[in-house]
């Protein structure tokens, strides 16, 4: 807040647009998300398109997807290259839009997708993202073998720390483990 209050008064246009970033990450990162929807959005003001998909997710986090949905559509409908090879965030942004408005198959599909595209480009918490939607789609649908070997598959390639990767891929396991039948290591 002191940083983006400074960067104000200098008029400094960039040093603005980097404070309002720090700033909506710090929000986020607090689950302060109206505050960091509000930064984003302050951001796009000024030019930048560069943190839409976080925009995006902001909108989600606050159960505003029709708003979420409208910038999707917009940013699709003005993109001129292929689903698969759109900017990992956003693709991450629509995939969660998906399974969070109950569209599984294309979730599902998207996030084969984004788990090839991350690998490919190096960002594994995108993947990670993805192996999280794909074991729940996979449990959802009563298929705990597919399950299982995407939880085997993630473990073997996203090389984030434990602090990262353990949350979400632990949930996983413990459902599979519910799926299952076997209480005591859920």
């Amino acid at each position: 807040e002191a940083a983006l209050e400074e960067a104000r008064t200098s008029g400094d246009r960039e040093a603005v647009k980097l404070a309002l970033q720090a700033a909506a990450v710090a929000a986020d990162n607090d689950a302060r998300h109206i505050q960091a929807l509000r930064y984003y959005q302050e951001v796009r003001a000024l030019g930048s398109m560069d943190h839409l998909a976080q925009e995006i997710t902001q909108l989600q986090f606050l159960d505003r997807y029709d708003h979420a949905e409208a910038l999707l559509r917009q940013l699709n409908s003005s993109a001129r290259q292929n689903t698969t090879t759109v900017l990992p965030a956003v693709h991450r942004a629509q995939m969660w839009m998906d399974f969070h408005l109950g569209r599984l198959d294309d979730a599902d599909a998207k996030a084969r997708a984004l788990v090839d595209l991350g690998l490919q480009l190096g960002t594994q918490l995108h993947a990670l993202d993805a192996f999280v939607v794909q074991v729940t789609v996979a449990l959802l649908r009563g298929d705990r073998q597919a399950a299982e070997t995407l939880l085997e598959r993630a473990n073997g390639v996203i090389e984030a720390d434990d602090g990262v990767r353990r949350p979400g891929l632990s949930v996983m396991q413990g459902w599979l483990s519910v799926a299952r039948g076997d209480m005591r290591l859920a």
